[in-house]
């Protein structure tokens, strides 16, 4: 029987993540994200999803908490998309 050695050379795979935002939205409405019992919360300032995702998008990005910061933060018009950064 041969021996079987675990190299370990596989790519590195960036995990990504995304939310859909969906449905009716009013301004003053909160959308949270937690990771690791750390989260970041943005308060709606519009009913529009586009401008909602760019919200969301603009707090992750600005956040200080190490969690989010591993992570690129990007959103469509629909969605908010996390891209682990390593």
């Amino acid at each position: 029987m041969a021996t079987r050695t675990w190299t370990g050379n596989a790519l590195a795979v960036a995990q990504v993540t995304e939310w859909v935002l969906d449905g009716t939205w009013a301004a003053g409405d909160k959308f949270t994200i937690e990771i690791n019992s750390k989260s970041v919360t943005v308060e709606a300032t519009s009913a529009t999803i586009s401008t909602i995702t760019g919200e969301i998008v603009d707090a992750l990005n600005l956040s200080t908490i190490n969690e989010f910061n591993a992570i690129s933060w990007s959103s469509t018009s629909t969605k908010v998309v996390g891209t682990h950064d390593t």
